[in-house]
């Protein structure tokens, strides 16, 4: 009894809306994001490109959000130094279907020159459920995957056959529209949808501009991010002056990588 009431349900939920799948060849998605922090939450916006076999997700790209450096002191002497992680470029996921390449470019801070690494394509094991709600007037249902140490929800319509998604999201039969982890450190809701929509080539291109890792050597660098935080500050310090340094806190978007998770299988 209790499939036929979910199958009556779901009936219901989409006669209430025309359906509008189509063909799409190309389209812009921005998207209201916020990434795992240290302290509160920062929303951001972003934005997806694609067209049949290639996406790009950008986000932290000079023009997008109105981030500013700032220093701070306390009362009680501490000092305080946030700054801005964007330019001119962006951060970026450069994703190729055909080729199932996976190129990202991460801007972390003022501190140190972009990263650009090339990925493993690792497949979401998707769960799909027989959940529903409506995302912007598209009838959407939810999803839920595991990725690198955080659990995801995410809601795709398939009124939009896409197989892409914000950041390295991907892999269900529509478009996610909406995503975040367990704990909603990661959000991505969308704004805008503009589909087809024709575009320059060059904007399909992907990233170049920025220091070559591995996903491994990338991994081992984000690791060592306090540590390395800690002795670049000491060097823009006055010479002389001794300060008491507490050592950054992170919090990554990506917690665990598929070899750690193998290495400790075994």
């Amino acid at each position: 009894m209790n499939i036929y009431i979910k199958l009556f349900c779901f009936l219901t939920f989409l006669s209430n809306t025309p359906c509008r799948s189509q063909n799409i060849d190309t389209g812009q998605i921005e998207y209201e994001i916020s990434m795992p922090r240290t302290n509160g939450k920062l929303f951001e916006n972003s934005v997806l490109v694609f067209n049949d076999s290639i996406s790009i997700f950008t986000y932290r790209k000079v023009g997008l959000n109105e981030l500013e450096n700032s220093i701070s002191k306390s009362d009680e002497g501490n000092v305080s130094i946030k700054t801005k992680k964007e330019d001119e470029f962006g951060s970026a996921i450069y994703r190729n279907f055909n080729t199932r390449e996976i190129i990202f470019r991460k801007v972390t801070s003022k501190f140190y020159n972009a990263k650009l690494v090339e990925d493993n394509w690792v497949s979401f094991d998707w769960r799909i459920k027989d959940e529903f709600k409506k995302i912007n007037n598209y009838n959407c249902q939810k999803a839920i995957g595991k990725f690198r140490g955080r659990k995801y929800t995410a809601w795709f319509s398939e009124e939009l056959p896409l197989k892409y998604g914000p950041w390295k999201l991907y892999g269900l039969p529509g478009l996610i529209l909406e995503a975040f982890d367990e704990k909603k450190e990661f959000t991505a809701k969308v704004k805008k949808i503009v589909v087809p929509m024709k575009f320059e080539n060059d904007e399909l291109i992907k990233p170049n501009n920025g220091e070559k890792l591995t996903i491994k050597e990338f991994a081992e660098f984000q690791k060592n991010i306090p540590n390395l935080m800690m002795n670049k500050i000491k060097t823009k310090m006055p010479r002389g002056m001794k300060f008491t340094f507490k050592k950054p806190k992170t919090n990554f978007i990506e917690l665990k990588f598929e070899w750690e998770e193998e290495i400790k299988e075994d």
